[in-house]
């Protein structure tokens, strides 16, 4: 029965077991982490002010880590002007759908039968360029981006918007994995997701190519993301820790005059 999202722990989707069947859904934080990332990478051209986009990114970090207050109906961070919270909203919609098609993908694929979980140490290899070593776990999240697309029953038209709307769902985790993994360095635990950059070239490598952005404005915009990062973990981030880490919320300069004081910390 889709309607909507549920709030939960993590800013994800879920797809997992139940003695009465699989259950699948997405969740409210993660929508706002998107919308939020939209904000960042397209600003710019929708004219959003460069401290609105810098804080855009930290509304988002903070609302992946659980460090945001998910209340943003009753407490917005700043409202933008309707005509581009449409247009935030639409592209928000397509990276959802995608994420949901994913988790669908997981259901029908049958990736939560228990005859998939003894293969969870299995190797499968991937023939390119190079020999890539992937788990079980992670070959399923391959196929499940891909059916994500192959499967969408909408007009054809549309797969052009969904499957770029999975590249920039991609790019986003990129881009938080980089500040989550300078704020708090995991080491070399395994992983049971491939990386985002290699599950966008993945689905590149296997939808059709007339849909979609194409395999060089793609390895453009990471490269574009890699030195935007770069310059974040060394010049910004070190000296603004504690703005990710406080309690509370943060807001849009420009959009958000009036701060409330409507929170206290015991």
């Amino acid at each position: 029965m889709p309607h909507g999202t549920i709030h939960a722990d993590e800013a994800n989707g879920m797809c997992f077991s139940t003695p009465f069947g699989n259950i699948i859904f997405l969740s409210y934080a993660l929508r706002h982490f998107l919308y939020y990332m939209n904000v960042f990478f397209f600003g710019r051209q929708y004219g959003i002010k460069e401290g609105d986009i810098l804080y855009s990114l930290l509304l988002a970090v903070r609302i992946m880590m659980g460090k945001e207050s998910l209340d943003f109906e009753l407490d917005p961070r700043g409202r933008l002007p309707k005509s581009i919270r449409r247009k935030i909203d639409e592209l928000t919609d397509w990276q959802m759908l995608f994420v949901i098609g994913h988790e669908y993908a997981h259901h029908y694929l049958g990736h939560l039968e228990s005859s998939g979980a003894l293969k969870s140490n299995e190797r499968i290899f991937d023939i390119s360029d190079k020999i890539n070593q992937f788990t079980y776990s992670q070959k399923c999240e391959f196929d499940a981006d891909l059916n994500s697309i192959t499967q969408y029953n909408g007009p054809v038209g549309e797969l052009d918007t969904l499957l770029n709307g999975g590249f920039w769902f991609f790019l986003f985790i990129e881009l938080y994995e980089r500040v989550e993994d300078y704020l708090f360095p995991k080491g070399s635990h395994p992983r049971t997701h491939p990386k985002p950059l290699e599950r966008i070239r993945m689905l590149r490598a296997n939808t059709d190519q007339s849909y979609g952005m194409s395999k060089n404005q793609l390895e453009k915009i990471i490269e574009d993301n890699d030195y935007f990062a770069q310059w974040f973990l060394r010049e910004f981030l070190p000296f603004n820790v504690e703005t990710i880490e406080m309690s509370g919320s943060i807001y849009l300069p420009s959009y958000r005059k009036k701060v409330l004081i409507d929170r206290l910390d015991f």
